[in-house]
């Protein structure tokens, strides 16, 4: 099983070029061969950001679904 990460930047919780970033995901998950692609926008809506000014959001992923979220 292959793991990947993704990082994106907050700032001032404003989500940073996420369709760059739901861009390489998909990419990456195609080249892995599944087509179990999260959606990005849809995973972030609602998770809390709990810092003002600029922060990261580390996503965590691999090819058969796993996903996990966490910001630094």
């Amino acid at each position: 099983m292959s793991r990947f990460i993704e990082t994106i930047r907050v700032e001032n919780y404003q989500i940073q070029h996420l369709e760059w970033h739901q861009d390489r995901v998909s990419r990456t998950l195609h080249a892995h061969g599944t087509s179990r692609i999260p959606d990005l926008f849809e995973s972030l809506r609602h998770y809390p950001i709990q810092f003002p000014g600029r922060v990261r959001v580390r996503i965590e992923y691999d090819s058969h679904g796993g996903f996990s979220i966490s910001q630094f």
